[in-house]
């Protein structure tokens, strides 16, 4: 059964405290989850990320991955945020060979 509601919010925030937050808060970033409605996961970047020029590099490098793989999400964006689905394809695409499937510390290259 696929979360949903309160649970798919909880699976996501788990998935932020274990996967992305400590790799923030490694240079004095943060991010709170804003909102969950409907598998779409809103979240806004604090703290150092808040001026940082390559959030849109984090949230589709770090965030977007490791949030897309909690059951019951359909998408992944972040306040003040923008960037098109072909650019972040292309961002994939071009760390794909650098970027281990699953390993926090590989996404560590990302300082937004």
């Amino acid at each position: 059964m696929t979360p949903t509601g309160e649970a798919l919010a909880l699976a996501v925030e788990g998935k932020l405290d274990t996967r992305v937050r400590p790799l923030l808060q490694i240079h004095g970033g943060e991010v709170t989850l804003e909102s969950v409605d409907d598998g779409h996961v809103r979240v806004r970047f604090e703290g150092a990320c808040v001026g940082c020029p390559l959030r849109p590099v984090t949230l589709s490098l770090t965030i977007e991955r490791e949030i897309s793989g909690v059951a019951g999400v359909a998408s992944v964006s972040a306040t003040g945020v923008r960037i098109s689905p072909h650019a972040a394809a292309r961002l994939r695409a071009a760390f794909s060979g650098h970027l281990e499937a699953g390993s926090p510390a590989s996404k560590g290259a990302d300082d937004g």
